[in-house]
């Protein structure tokens, strides 16, 4: 069980066997990013103004600076995929809910075996509606956000926040990607995903 800011969840992440206390060490920040990520989804809705299915990268990265925060993000095929994989797990099961998403595009994104490049993914999902609702994000440096692109920047501030606490400098990179799947009856969903990849190198 994990927790952050009085939310709790628990989040499955498989061990990774290495040699260097360092990759572990991430390895268990990531974990308590990804708990933090809960907490966004737990907003009434942190985006929402994104018709196309897609998110605005552009606007993500904007997003992003203009909370004051320097970091590297971009799009990136396998979230993407990902992403989509965990769309259609959620509509055959006709179940929307951010916990399954997550363990979901878990299975998608993992660490390889004996790599020194660390990678983990999380997902939110909220309804269109909750989404254009809105919620204040100044906890994560930002404004009013009501766009998938403001709850995309705000997951990536929230985990930028705790890898940038470990102490570790080396390249990170974050990416982002979401995509709209429709419920049996009728409710429109957004299925928001964002990767985080650590060279340790």
């Amino acid at each position: 069980m994990l927790c952050h800011g009085g939310i709790c969840s628990s989040i499955k992440l498989k061990t990774l066997k290495h040699s260097g206390g360092k990759v572990m060490k991430m390895k268990k920040l990531l974990a308590l990013a990804l708990s933090a990520i809960m907490a966004v989804s737990m907003l009434t809705a942190c985006g929402g103004g994104s018709k196309s299915g897609s998110l605005d990268l552009s606007e993500v990265k904007d997003t992003v600076a203009e909370a004051g925060v320097s970091v590297k993000v971009s799009s990136n095929n396998e979230l993407t995929s990902a992403v989509r994989a965990v769309a259609s797990v959620l509509k055959q099961n006709n179940t929307f809910d951010s916990q399954t998403a997550i363990d979901e595009i878990q299975k998608r994104i993992t660490t390889k075996p004996g790599s020194n490049v660390i990678e983990t993914a999380t997902a939110i999902v909220l309804s269109d509606a909750e989404i254009r609702a809105g919620d204040d994000g100044s906890e994560y440096g930002l404004g009013f956000i009501n766009t998938p692109e403001g709850v995309a920047a705000g997951v990536i501030i929230m985990m930028d926040r705790l890898v940038s606490a470990s102490g570790y400098t080396g390249d990170i990179m974050y990416s982002a990607s979401a995509t709209t799947v429709e419920a049996d009856n009728g409710t429109l969903y957004w299925v928001i995903g964002v990767k985080v990849t650590v060279d340790m190198n």
